[in-house]
């Protein structure tokens, strides 16, 4: 008797999208977990958003300023980190990341899956995702895009709140003051139109490759098992007690009525165009803040 051969399972590179401060640090811990999960080195290697997006050139110095002071300690015979070299050529020639990511795909046995989450990506345009997946592609393997959204208004209030907690000095002023100017801080507006990410991605990937999930129902149910399936590994335990990058709420209850009703009414278009896209979710329930526009 013959028994037919069971095709292996294809690789799986993750692209993950962000948002900023919905999930993302949390969901890459859990799959860190995973024996099918091949570890690079970084969960954000921020390569195409410091190629692509004009508002990353400050990233783009950093990438090339690490590898500078890396190369400085190499060239006195210190001990450098080659990471920082190696991702400043990806920078300069993307076919280093896929090279990157294809190698630890085929070394790792049982690895299924890779990943770079780099919430930034959520600003890449359509072309560079359609790049994306037509060289992994090349390479055999499959790019399954995880894009995590969150109330806007709460996603904005917990990126201030968190950067005013790493570096106060540049981020004096109150945070519900700067939710309420979020119109004049497009480093902060630009990372919650989810509208601008879903339209980019779904003119490029098959719907089969895109999870869409929200942060207020990541942490509840079979929510993690499921994105687990989607990715092509088996499911793994996941720790809800780890939540990593908390940003701790203000003791007086967070924002004033004022501030969500100004941050909200801003952002209209996306609540709007969030509901249209998914109407089996309660958005009502799920983001408060969306009282105010729908």
């Amino acid at each position: 008797m013959f028994r037919t051969r069971r095709t292996p399972p294809r690789p799986t590179f993750m692209l993950g999208l962000g948002a900023q401060k919905a999930g993302t640090t949390w969901l890459h811990t859990q799959l860190e977990g995973s024996p099918q999960f091949a570890r690079g080195y970084f969960k954000e290697y921020h390569v195409f958003d410091c190629i692509d997006v004009p508002i990353q050139r400050w990233n783009r110095d950093k990438v090339f300023r690490r590898a500078a002071e890396e190369s400085t300690l190499a060239l006195a015979g210190e001990r450098a980190q080659a990471r920082m070299l190696h991702r400043a050529s990806m920078v300069l020639n993307p076919q280093h990341y896929f090279d990157h990511f294809s190698a630890l795909l085929s070394r790792n046995d049982p690895a299924r899956l890779a990943a770079d989450v780099t919430p930034d990506y959520a600003l890449l345009p359509a072309r560079r995702l359609s790049k994306i997946r037509d060289h992994f592609a090349e390479r055999g393997i499959r790019t399954a895009v995880v894009f995590l959204m969150r109330d806007p208004v709460e996603r904005t209030y917990s990126q201030i709140r968190m950067q005013q907690g790493r570096q106060p000095r540049r981020f004096p002023a109150p945070a519900e003051a700067m939710v309420e100017r979020i119109h004049d801080q497009e480093i902060y507006a630009s990372r919650s139109r989810y509208e601008t990410t879903i339209a980019a991605v779904d003119s490029v990937f098959d719907p089969a490759d895109v999870y869409y999930g929200f942060y207020e129902e990541l942490f509840e149910g079979n929510t993690f098992r499921e994105i687990c399936g989607f990715l092509g590994i088996d499911p793994v335990d996941a720790d809800f007690g780890d939540i990593r990058n908390v940003s701790q709420p203000k003791d007086d209850g967070g924002l004033p009525e004022s501030a969500v009703r100004a941050a909200a009414q801003h952002l209209a278009p996306t609540y709007r165009a969030v509901a249209e896209r998914f109407p089996d979710r309660d958005l009502a329930r799920m983001w408060p803040s969306s009282r105010f526009v729908l």
